[in-house]
């Protein structure tokens, strides 16, 4: 997935956090988990069901299971492309469920400030 920082083979490893989905269930901290189309795959930490994969020409945020619930995506062949909304707007594309705005996506570091307790 596109982030703030250079995809290399060793950042693969880590792990992604979405940030400012206007579906929450989107936010929040993704583990890598293996490749699924010939590219690398990440799953929500805390919603099992929810991932971060690719079809071979874009990027999805939503279930792993092709056409269940899908709520973002981006065109994987632009490294400027934005994150956009799955909205459900008509009855071929009802499995899309995402709403606005997009989300924001970053690898994510053990020294978070959202660990703090203050």
């Amino acid at each position: 997935p596109r982030t703030t920082t250079t995809t290399t083979a060793s950042s693969l490893d880590r792990r992604v956090r979405v940030d400012g989905a206007g579906d929450a269930r989107a936010n929040g901290v993704y583990a890598r988990c293996g490749r699924q189309n010939g590219a690398p795959r990440w799953r929500h930490v805390e919603r099992r069901w929810l991932c971060i994969l690719r079809d071979g020409s874009n990027w999805w945020i939503g279930c792993e299971r092709a056409a269940v619930e899908d709520l973002y995506w981006r065109d994987a062949a632009s490294v400027d492309a934005p994150w956009r909304v799955c909205p459900c707007d008509d009855a071929t594309h009802r499995h899309f469920r995402g709403s606005g705005p997009p989300p924001t996506l970053r690898w994510d570091d053990d020294d978070d400030e959202d660990d703090d307790d203050d």
